[in-house]
């Protein structure tokens, strides 16, 4: 299975996008994919099921993530703000199990974290105490107001519990991520598996959230850089078309 939202920026006047979902529809048209490609600065969309949801592991993370970053725009708290890891951060309703990812302890230490080390933590290791942590105080336990909000930005009702969520949805909260303009960017775009994933062998800025049903599968990693390839080609293509029309009347002649 796969989940993906992945932010092409090209120019509004190519046709990538038109190619983007020719090669998603001849290679990954499966009923059990769920794909969504977004062109940001034109608004063109391609994708596969993009609507279908299915259990979204450590992508449901973005929306905590988002929120944080929202509350810090908002002057509610300080990047410096410490939040005690408590044994209740870990037992509250759509709290993750701490003995996945991360490298904060598994349990309850009493010490204090900053919301900008727990933001990191996620980020980069996609730790799931961090995430309890942030998400006991910040989001206070998944409240009514913090639901609305996911809702709103991601387009459909994101489930705590059941974690369940389209490609389209974690698009959007992406998207909205990368329209914060916060520093949570750069903890995206530097994660401690950069050198196993996708930003591995493309020499561009990448935003990318760790879960099992994100873009880290190798089958997008190889379609993105054939779609890199294929619109560098086009690109060359573009620009030597008047010196070949040339060099043919020369021919001519």
């Amino acid at each position: 299975m796969l989940k993906a939202k992945v932010g092409l920026i090209w120019n509004d006047t190519d046709n990538c996008m038109d190619k983007v979902q020719e090669i998603l529809t001849s290679k990954y048209n499966k009923a059990d994919y769920s794909i969504y490609v977004k062109q940001l600065d034109s608004g063109k969309t391609a994708g596969i099921n993009p609507d279908l949801e299915m259990y979204s592991a450590s992508v449901a993370k973005l929306p905590i993530l988002y929120y944080a970053q929202k509350q810090l725009n908002e002057g509610k708290y300080k990047s410096s703000s410490g939040l005690k890891y408590i044994p209740a951060v870990n037992d509250y309703s759509g709290a993750y199990d701490t003995e996945g990812s991360g490298s904060i302890s598994k349990k309850s230490d009493n010490k204090s974290y900053s919301i900008q080390d727990l933001m990191n933590h996620i980020a980069k290791e996609s730790d799931n105490a961090a995430t309890n942590i942030l998400g006991y105080y910040i989001t206070n336990q998944s409240d009514s107001t913090y639901q609305a909000t996911i809702e709103q930005i991601a387009g459909k009702k994101w489930d705590v519990e059941k974690r369940d969520a389209s490609a389209r949805m974690a698009g959007n909260v992406m998207e909205a991520i990368y329209e914060q303009n916060g520093d949570i960017i750069n903890a995206l775009s530097q994660t401690n598996f950069d050198e196993q994933r996708i930003s591995k062998n493309i020499n561009v800025k990448w935003l990318i959230k760790l879960g099992m049903l994100m873009i880290l599968s190798m089958m997008l990693q190889l379609f993105m850089l054939i779609l890199l390839l294929f619109c560098l080609f086009l690109q060359i293509m573009l620009i030597m078309t008047p010196f070949l029309k040339l060099q043919m009347i020369f021919m001519r002649f």
